[in-house]
Order: structure tokens, then sequence, then C-alpha cells
């Protein structure tokens, strides 16, 4: 569903009507997305979304994204964030950069509590869900489409708010880095 937004003007003020999913544009997705009785996304703790992290860049033909592309640079951290050749795209086909299960695996074992993509999923294109279901199971939060095209590969302070929307199982988000 494409998102949609009405603008009224009723001459005192202008208020906007907005039509978007719970997954439309930068979003996190609560463990609810694809795990039945799943912490829903008011109900994440805020230590998982904000903190010292990490933007890892991975090559720029990366589809599949394996642990060998990241392992040796996620040093005791917590929250890790992919910039792939996503980040110049206006657009998306079925072939986006995603994690593979090995890496989903490697992410959870390494005890991390936030991986986020510049993609439009975590997971491959058809996926049957066992990459978000590895990370949401583990207690890692996912965040995905983020706008990376102007980060460099580093350290960061994130920020990164979703929505508060009861029982939700994910929700729109700002995310926010700052150089530490």
């Amino acid at each position: 569903m494409k998102p949609s937004i009405q603008r009224k003007d009723t001459g005192l003020y202008v208020m906007s009507e907005l039509c978007i999913t719970s997954h439309a544009g930068t979003h996190i997705d609560a463990p609810a997305h694809y795990l039945h009785g799943g912490l829903t996304i008011d109900r994440i703790p805020l230590t998982s979304l904000v903190g010292r992290c990490r933007v890892i860049e991975v090559g720029k033909n990366r589809k599949d994204i394996e642990p060998s592309d990241f392992l040796d640079r996620t040093d005791g951290v917590k929250k890790i964030l992919f910039r792939t050749s996503a980040s110049s795209q206006a657009s998306f086909g079925e072939d986006f950069p995603h994690l593979t299960t090995a890496a989903a695996s490697a992410i959870a074992e390494r005890g991390c509590d936030c991986v986020g993509i510049d993609s439009p999923s975590i997971e491959a294109f058809g996926g049957g869900g066992g990459v978000h279901r590895q990370l949401l199971d583990r207690g890692v939060v996912i965040i995905e489409l983020l706008d990376l095209s102007n980060v460099r590969s580093g350290d960061y302070l994130m920020v990164a708010l979703p929505l508060k929307i009861e029982g939700g199982d994910g929700a729109p988000a700002r995310v926010i880095l700052m150089e530490r």
C-alpha cells in the first residue's frame, strides 16, 4: 500500500490525514510482527533503540550479507546498521540487499539488541520469515528502510523512536544518528 497524505485547510488551520501501514518508510519491526505473543511496538525497551551504534558498509554489489561481511567489525557493539547499495536507490526490485540466516544468527549470538538496514527488508524478497524470527525471537529489534545515503561507516549515537502504537506489530520511526 502506497502512503497517501490529504491536507485539509479549514481557513483557520491545516490538518493532514495520513494513510500508511505500520511498515511504511523507515520503520521498526516489533517481535509481534512475526511471533505470536511477541512484544508489541509500545512494549519494546527503548534501551534497544537508543545508544551507541556502528554503521557498517558492505560491498556495493552484495545482495546476501554473510557473517564474513561484518563479524570482524562488530567488537562489543550492540546496535548495527548496514549501509548497502540500497542507500542510493529511490525504488527497489526484488533483489535488494538482505541478511542471510547465518548472518542473523551471528548477530543474535553476539548479543546485539538492534540491527538495521537501508533496504526494504532485513530478509530476502519472498523469504519465509526465518531471518526475522531468528532475530526477533532472540530480542534483536529490526529497523528497515533506513536512509544512510549520507552516512559514513563508523560509530554514532543512535536515537530511533517509533510511533507509540498500542499493540502494534511495527511502526514508522524517526532514526537520528549523531557523531560521537
